[in-house]
């Protein structure tokens, strides 16, 4: 494959990275474009399903088996590609978070990525990021670390390669299938997020979403999208949502928040203490950030010109629930 037709897109069967894969390889001005799907098991489950979605693209998708905390599958990978789409994850599979310290294994793996990709020339790199909590919020909420880890890759990408787009995401609409934001109680869903019931913040399709923002973003080039930052989502509280599902689906909804601490320890059981202060913090900030702003309270909405310059913009509700059929979340 030519250096200039090729795209690597990390974490490419979990949800952002199939959407990317997917919205790729059906973006009519990327046509031309192979993919290089990067996942730890090429022959993994997850990785035939991927192959077997995309079967009639012409052989335009290639698998290859690389790991984010390993720079020297990662350069490997990106040898000879154009372009890369890179995700962070907070959370490494099957381990749980027990310290603050070993949630810094982010930063380790943003370090790999950003240097392979400076190894490789990459002419386009897109990531999707969050902005610094601590720098944001005045110093205020100096945890949120699985966000301002994010925001210092996203600083590394800018000094150290040619060419780096970000992509902010909010909230995301299937994080409503976790009882910490969302339970079932009978016939009822609580939408249950320790936040005002109208507090409004951004929530997006992650899988949908990133990846046509992502193609759009390859599409438009790096010339145009160079230290671009493209915030992804639309506004809602939990009242507005809860009336558009029982609008939209006769679903019984309503609000009932949870308090901080019954958050705390909910994640904390699945994620481990290190998360504790994070995401509680990240609530916090939630109810406090400046209304007025996109990116999680760090943009001026006369900054935001992904509509205008990518063409796209973020599914509604609405949409999200035509596209998935969710009806609530899954009965425990």
């Amino acid at each position: 494959m030519s250096s200039a037709l090729t795209i690597v897109v990390l974490g490419s069967t979990s949800g952002q990275g199939r959407g990317v894969v997917r919205a790729i390889l059906s973006h009519p001005a990327l046509a031309h474009y192979h993919v290089v799907g990067v996942t730890r098991n090429v022959d993994g489950s997850p990785a035939k399903a991927l192959l077997d979605a995309h079967q009639n693209s012409g052989d335009r998708l290639h698998l290859i088996s690389a790991d984010t905390y390993d720079r020297k599958s990662l350069v490997k990978a990106f040898e000879g590609a154009y372009g890369v789409f890179a995700v962070t994850s907070d959370n490494i599979p099957g381990k749980r978070m027990e310290t603050e310290d070993d949630v810094k294994h982010q930063l380790e793996a943003g370090k790999n990525i950003v240097a392979a990709a400076k190894e490789a020339a990459i002419e386009h790199f897109v990531f999707t990021s969050l902005p610094n909590v601590t720098k944001v919020s005045g110093g205020k909420y100096s945890k949120v670390f699985h966000f301002d880890f994010k925001a210092q890759i996203e600083e590394m990408a800018r000094r150290e390669l040619k060419s780096a787009t970000a992509l902010l995401p909010g909230y995301f609409f299937t994080n409503f299938n976790w009882p910490w934001y969302c339970h079932r109680d009978g016939e009822i869903v609580r939408f249950c997020a320790p936040i005002s019931k109208d507090t409004e913040c951004e929530w997006v399709d992650a899988e949908y979403d990133i990846g046509v923002f992502a193609a759009a973003t390859f599409a438009a080039g790096p010339t145009k999208t160079c230290n671009k930052v493209y915030p992804l989502g639309r506004k809602y509280s939990l009242a507005q949502l809860a009336s558009i599902l029982e609008r939209r689906t006769s679903v019984k909804a309503e609000v009932r928040p949870s308090t901080l601490e019954e958050w705390e320890e909910a994640t904390v059981a699945l994620f481990g203490p290190g998360f504790r202060t994070d995401l509680r913090q990240m609530m916090e900030w939630t109810e406090a950030m400046p209304k007025g702003k996109v990116g999680w309270g760090a943009i001026d909405l006369a900054e935001d010109h992904g509509a205008e310059e990518l063409a796209v913009r973020p599914s509604s509700f609405e949409e999200w629930l035509e596209r998935s059929g969710w009806r609530g979340p899954p009965v425990s």
